[in-house]
């Protein structure tokens, strides 16, 4: 399992209306933008052995600002991920789950993927604290460096 696997996040911003007012309130769009450095991988192989349905691969990383945000300097760690790659449909297609731990809360993530292909997006499901009822999508960019990837998360939030 690669750093394709890191999180990042994309979505586009959209207006709600409060039903008891009919008044009309924007959503907050925000982005950020993080260096994922892996720091550990598990992996849970069943039956048959190899890439098969029922496999794990669990993978932990750490968070740097690639821009200055959440009051830290550009390069500061800011946080941590872990993603859950399960293989379904006899090792041809990968469930992914995760959570990235930000300043202020956590974002909840899944998506799916071929296992020969990348993990370039993944939706945002939710989160916790100011991250809380989040949504937009996550886009992944492998870096040459092996284990780092450059995730940006664009959010949508209440």
């Amino acid at each position: 399992m690669t750093s394709r696997l890191s999180l990042l996040f994309v979505s586009v911003s959209f207006a709600l209306l409060p039903a008891s007012t009919g008044e009309a309130r924007s959503s907050k769009s925000l982005t950020i933008k993080v260096l994922s450095v892996v720091s550990g991988v598990g992996q849970k192989d069943v039956e048959p052995k190899g890439l098969s349905a029922g496999d794990r691969i669990t993978m932990t990383d750490r968070l740097y600002n690639l821009a200055p945000q959440f009051g830290k300097p550009n390069g500061a760690l800011i946080g941590s991920d872990v993603g859950i790659s399960t293989v379904r449909q006899s090792g041809r297609v990968v469930d992914f789950r995760g959570t990235a731990r930000l300043p202020g809360g956590t974002v909840r993530v899944k998506g799916r993927f071929t296992a020969s292909g990348t993990l370039p997006r993944v939706t945002v499901v939710g989160g916790t604290g100011r991250f809380s009822q989040a949504r937009g999508t996550v886009s992944l960019t492998d870096l040459a460096a092996k284990g780092r990837a450059k995730n940006v998360f664009r959010l949508t939030l209440p």
